[in-house]
């Protein structure tokens, strides 16, 4: 009867143990989460100071306010005009978010459109690489800061 009852509480204490291993595993892969975000947090820490002493605040507002500017408003022609609102493009900030390999999924943008959109991103003095967030967000920084 003893043994017994010491079997059935070693089986009970394989069976926490277990299911210890499990909840110790999961907690490991979270911790590995909070640490990937938070490395990702340090970069983009990194990147908007290095945004801030690159530019100055006149200029940062001015960028974020070019990627707020709707198509409609852009030296485009119609034509790619209407191609990029039939793909929900609204605003140059949409369409750099693409990107320049996103383009190739727009449907009907052939290489006269792509030619005017890299014309007028260039004529506006941008790049396809451009990190439109860090202006937007030191924007939204400064804006909340105003109030």
């Amino acid at each position: 009867m003893v043994t017994e009852i010491i079997v059935k509480q070693n089986q009970q204490l394989l069976e926490e143990n277990e299911r210890l291993k499990y909840a110790l595993k999961v907690l490991q892969q979270e911790l590995d989460e909070c640490r990937k975000l938070l490395d990702v947090k340090r970069d983009v820490q990194a990147r908007l100071k290095e945004t801030k002493t690159l530019y100055s605040t006149k200029e940062i507002i001015a960028m974020a306010e070019l990627f707020r500017k709707e198509i409609k408003d852009l030296p485009l022609s119609i034509r790619t005009q209407n191609i990029l609102y039939s793909s929900d493009i609204r605003t140059l900030g949409d369409l750099i978010k693409i990107g320049r390999s996103g383009l190739l999924k727009v449907r009907h943008c052939g290489p006269v459109v792509k030619k005017d959109i890299e014309q007028c991103i260039q004529d506006l003095g941008l790049c396809w690489n451009i990190n439109m967030y860090d202006f937007i967000e030191l924007d939204a920084k400064k804006a909340v800061s105003k109030k």
